[in-house]
């Protein structure tokens, strides 16, 4: 993962430092993208840019949801800056520009993070459904019998009505993590930062906002590398 992180993210600052000298970002933030060859160039720049930043976010969210390890990655110092100062400051600016030039801005609202409303309960519905439909096609020694290689059905059924149990909004939060990025190996981080970075993540995901505020609250003057 963080090969082809590095690589997307080099790629990235290569088509940024070439726009950049092309065109400053308030320009491009004010859609003035001049004509010509130059509006070609700059639109073409752009598109790859847009495939850049959503490869990145992509793999850096897939680095929280499916991996079990510390949520850090490490990656150069140059493109760690980069990362920092261009794509999370002005990443949706970049992508709405690549959708004004390229005549998309129908779609300019998908970069808008639906954290304002509740998700509704797709995830929930369908655990729900699939669980309540195999037990009212099981006889009564059947249910006993997938209970006894392993699957408690009636159990899931009353752990998925639980109030709390809310695996789309679960998943909508997780949607907003992104790991830490570091340039030196994460191995170096001391075990207590990689752990509490851990719980802080896992809190955040499920939900629980006290709790991951809590374990936010790190000894700053205690050094986080080894």
């Amino acid at each position: 993962m963080s090969d082809h992180l590095n690589i997307t993210l080099a790629l990235a600052k290569q088509a940024y430092d070439e726009l950049a000298r092309l065109a400053p970002l308030t320009e491009l933030e004010r859609c003035e993208f001049g004509s010509g060859p130059k509006r070609e160039r700059i639109a073409e720049l752009l598109k790859k840019l847009n495939t850049g930043i959503t490869s990145i976010q992509r793999t850096l969210s897939e680095h929280v949801t499916d991996s079990s390890e510390a949520p850090i990655l490490s990656v150069p110092p140059a493109h760690r800056a980069f990362y920092n100062e261009v794509i999370l400051r002005h990443g949706k600016s970049l992508q709405r520009a690549y959708f004004e030039i390229a005549g998309l801005s129908m779609l300019i609202d998908l970069l808008d993070d639906p954290t304002d409303d509740k998700p509704k309960p797709l995830m929930l519905n369908a655990i729900s459904w699939g669980l309540e439909r195999w037990n009212d096609m099981l006889e009564e020694d059947e249910s006993f019998e997938w209970y006894e290689r392993g699957f408690n059905i009636e159990g899931a059924q009353d752990l998925v009505a639980m109030p709390w149990f809310q695996p789309d909004e679960w998943s909508q939060n997780l949607k907003l993590l992104q790991p830490v990025l570091v340039d030196r190996s994460p191995q170096v981080m001391r075990d207590h930062v990689r752990y509490r970075l851990t719980e802080i993540y896992r809190a955040f995901a499920y939900g629980l906002w006290m709790a991951a505020i809590a374990l936010s609250s790190l000894d700053f003057h205690a050094p986080l590398f080894g």
